[in-house]
């Protein structure tokens, strides 16, 4: 069975694989750049209009965060209401404290990995407005260092590192509330309309590209960070109650 089924799946590749080869789907690559797209180009980064731009030269974040930001808010609160729909079905579950049988090696080079994983995330949220990346990105990727522990460790060593479901919700909820508060602070402006980012020629706007000699894109920068929280804690938690539901109920 397993022989047949892996067969099955390399014919469903190879097909797949042909059929892009032959042009099946069509091109991959526009000969044409609708007018929307050049829109996008032009306004995302443009130092000579600034009342038009959105201030970052990683356009797919500046769309995100500036051109559908009410959308990208919304898509973080599906994320959110799926979690508070595990945390009500479990509203009371056992911890499990068995020990992890990985080798010593093992866990010093998940410790090891632990350390890269940080400092990647952190640039994929820091950097997400002038490179690739962003907040999502950069909250799944700190997202494995507890899957990591709970692997090498145990539920209990995943405390000692100060991860515990208690936690993760609290952080969630304050990643939430910074990113209302970002999208709500521009209200505050005679003009200024909810998730704007920069001033516009219509519009004034509360925000800047610059805090002194740092250049931040606006809210977008913010925006990724407070993303980085909330999407890092939400998988956390979910992890976490996985593994403790493992355990049985109380």
């Amino acid at each position: 069975m397993r022989i047949l089924i892996a067969a099955l799946l390399a014919i469903v590749i190879a097909a797949c694989f042909a059929a892009v080869a032959l042009g099946g789907i069509g091109n991959l690559v526009p000969k044409n750049v609708r007018s929307i797209a050049e829109a996008y180009l032009r306004y995302s980064y443009d130092s000579t209009r600034p009342s038009l731009w959105s201030s970052s030269p990683e356009v797919v974040n500046a769309i995100l965060w500036d051109y559908r930001c009410l959308d990208t808010i919304f898509e973080t609160m599906v994320l959110f209401a799926a979690l508070v729909g595990c945390l009500v079905l479990s509203s009371r579950i056992a911890k499990v404290e068995k020990e992890s049988t990985l080798t010593i090696i093992a866990r010093s080079g998940v410790r090891i990995a632990m350390v890269f994983i940080l400092f990647a995330s952190l640039i994929l949220a820091f950097r997400g407005y002038v490179t690739p990346g962003g907040g999502f990105q950069g909250g799944v990727a700190f997202a494995t260092i507890p899957v990591a522990i709970l692997a090498a460790y145990s539920y209990r060593h995943l405390e000692e590192f100060g991860l515990k479901l208690r936690q993760a919700e609290v952080l969630r909820s304050v990643g939430l509330l910074t990113i209302a508060f970002l999208a709500s602070l521009p209200l505050a402006v005679v003009g200024g309309y909810l998730a704007q980012n920069l001033a516009k020629e219509w519009s004034p706007s509360v925000y800047s590209p610059w805090i002194g000699p740092l250049y931040v894109a606006g809210s977008i920068l913010f925006y990724n960070l407070s993303e980085l929280l909330v999407v890092s804690m939400e998988f956390t938690a979910i992890f976490l109650l996985l593994h403790l539901l493992r355990g049985g109920r109380q």
